[in-house]
């Protein structure tokens, strides 16, 4: 028995990946839930120790009674910058009393003005007195507000957008254990942006596609000579799928959608879920009539696949709808990418 290669299964197991993410993000946006988003939690940076002192040199009772407790207050405001920077001496001031281990995300800089919006995301690290030393609220909804840049450890030369290629020519400016953190950080913020924009988007074509070996992978090479774009390529691997991994496809599905989004899934010969044009369609556009127009635009006048007959369309009856018929994926091509061949 020859033995498949391993960069075409390989490939094979890449788009399958792929497909499944685009059935999953096509839920997501019917639940309005994110399940492929990445975890992120921002950098974390601290308010400054001035001169072995737990507690700012703030000229006010509330600095001089909390000395004892070794806990940092800080003077913060909570009005919007822009009304701040003009007027701050007549804004209520209040002290942000942090405990020892307290930790502070950055919200927005405004490096020119020495000011910086910080909030403290841990629940039990930080609690807000005013001038009178009366509590005016705990952290149970993050803390934030405005304080001085100065009275942090943020260099100046940081903001949350920071690339790496900015990063690796300031680095030298950091601390070690702020590279440390900073580093591993800026690449899953890019990420947990790029998906927050996906799901705004609501675009599964924007999930990332996978890049595959051409070279000892018919599969992958057959997608590379004809140039397929994305929707032809998500159409061949729907339509090859249950010839690879029978019932894969059921378990994609797992009853997410109704027979009315992705047609009839069943065949009078086959146990399992087969594919159908209403369900290529739905993949993409879910139940928006402008995208739905476009995806079938392309199956009737664009795809590659469809216009060359190496995946046919077959409707159970004449008066059945034309976009429920079966995806057939041509049985020369079925055996050219089961068995890794260049076919005759």
């Amino acid at each position: 028995m020859k033995p498949i290669h391993p960069q075409h299964l390989k490939n094979l197991e890449k788009d399958i990946q792929w497909l499944e993410e685009i059935i999953q993000a096509r839920y997501d946006f019917m639940q309005g839930s994110t399940t492929l988003q990445v975890a992120y939690d921002p950098v974390r940076f601290q308010v400054k120790v001035p001169e072995g002192d737990r507690v700012f040199r703030v000229q006010h009772l509330a600095a001089s009674q909390l000395l004892a407790k070794k806990e940092t207050v800080v003077p913060i405001y909570r009005d919007d910058f822009e009304q701040l920077i003009t007027t701050s001496k007549d804004k209520q001031e209040y002290f942000a009393v942090l405990k020892s281990a307290a930790t502070v995300q950055i919200e927005e800089m405004r490096v020119e003005d020495d000011w910086v919006k910080l909030k403290v995301p841990d629940n039990d690290s930080a609690y807000l007195i005013d001038q009178n030393l009366i509590v005016q609220g705990t952290n149970q909804d993050c803390l934030q507000g405005w304080v001085r840049l100065s009275n942090t450890n943020i260099p100046t030369s940081y903001h949350p957008n920071i690339t790496l290629e900015e990063f690796n020519q300031i680095e030298h400016e950091f601390p070690p254990q702020l590279q440390e953190a900073i580093r591993p950080n800026i690449p899953v913020r890019q990420q947990f942006l790029q998906w927050a924009d996906f799901y705004t988007d609501q675009n599964v074509f924007a999930i990332p596609t996978p890049i595959l070996d051409n070279d000892n992978s018919t599969y992958g090479a057959f997608i590379e000579e004809n140039q397929l774009e994305l929707p032809d390529r998500l159409l061949l691997i729907l339509s090859l799928l249950h010839h690879l991994q029978p019932g894969k496809l059921d378990q994609m599905l797992n009853d997410k959608f109704s027979p009315l989004d992705i047609g009839n899934t069943f065949n009078s010969d086959y146990p399992g879920i087969v594919p159908n044009g209403l369900m290529f369609i739905f993949f993409q556009a879910g139940h928006n009539l402008e995208k739905r127009l476009q995806a079938i635009n392309f199956m009737m006048r664009d795809s590659i696949l469809l216009h060359n007959n190496i995946v046919q369309m077959e409707q159970d009856s004449p008066t059945s709808p034309l976009m429920s018929s079966r995806l057939r994926l041509n049985p020369d091509y079925v055996e050219q990418f089961v068995l890794n061949k260049v076919g005759e």
